[in-house]
């Protein structure tokens, strides 16, 4: 099947891995923008099934970078097979003060704020603990009138809190064009539109003018890549929040940004992976 395929077939990327690495790979998998991730039982193990969109660059790129641990192919399935995973998808309490919540579920109001979210193609229900990290660390530093760049923004749900949170702008940016539709949609959904704007590249771009705060909920090696562009920015007394990172594999990257002039304000831990607050001397 070609890349012309018609909307009916959806790409997965199927990794073959040990039963002692799944929880490993899965991690992998979706810091690099797994949606939904099934196990499969194999002869010689597990085979690890994901979408993580249908960007073929994006699919191959991330192959290329899991293929040195474990054997990685992809698959091109029926698009009614993929969805399966929508079944299960439920409402997810961040805290006491934010929801996210399936588009295509019913759901009560409650006292927190409550996002409707669909990733459409793209990363990003914010269940994964890393993203909840970060959605907590928005929750506490945003106000009204902020400016805000959400780096490697999935399907829109940090950005969107902040925009819910009385940022005047948020500038969001994924290397998946999917991404961006699926972060423009959401934006739409929760009535923010008018607030975010949204486009795909893999560079930090290049604003008017420093933001008040930055997140960055992305791989260990892009935050590295990105460290001197992202902290250039942010304006000084800004904040930096910096998630995707294990905890015992942290410091090597919080050390960069230190190196770059940022400070240390807090750091927040879920499930061993770390968000880590910092702002600009």
């Amino acid at each position: 099947m070609t890349d012309a395929a018609s909307d009916a077939a959806t790409r997965t990327l199927v990794v073959s891995v040990d039963v002692a690495d799944v929880e490993l790979a899965s991690d992998a998998l979706r810091m690099a923008g797994a949606r939904a991730i099934e196990e499969r039982e194999v002869a010689d193990g597990i085979d690890l099934v994901c979408v993580l969109g249908q960007d073929v660059a994006v699919l191959e790129a991330v192959a290329r970078d899991l293929a040195d641990r474990w054997p990685v192919r992809i698959d091109v399935v029926d698009g009614a097979v993929a969805d399966t995973w929508r079944n299960f998808v439920e409402p997810i309490e961040v805290d006491d003060r934010l929801v996210i919540v399936p588009e295509w579920r019913a759901f009560t109001p409650s006292a927190a704020m409550v996002i409707t979210i669909d990733p459409g193609a793209a990363f990003g229900m914010g269940d994964h603990p890393t993203t909840r990290l970060s959605a907590q660390a928005v929750l506490d530093a945003v106000g009204d009138g902020d400016t805000v760049l959400d780096m490697g923004c999935g399907s829109g749900v940090l950005g969107i809190v902040a925009a819910r949170l009385g940022a005047a702008l948020v500038y969001a940016v994924d290397i998946d064009a999917e991404a961006v539709t699926a972060t423009l949609h959401n934006a739409g959904r929760n009535g923010v539109s008018d607030r975010i704007v949204a486009s795909q590249s893999a560079s930090v771009p290049q604003l008017r003018e420093p933001v008040d705060i930055i997140c960055a909920n992305i791989l260990a090696p892009v935050l590295l890549d990105l460290s001197a562009a992202l902290v250039a920015q942010v304006r000084n007394g800004g904040t930096v929040i910096l998630s995707g990172l294990l905890v015992d594999q942290s410091r090597h990257v919080v050390d960069r940004y230190r190196s770059l002039g940022l400070e240390s304000v807090e750091r927040l831990t879920l499930e061993g992976w770390c968000a880590e607050v910092m702002t600009r001397r």
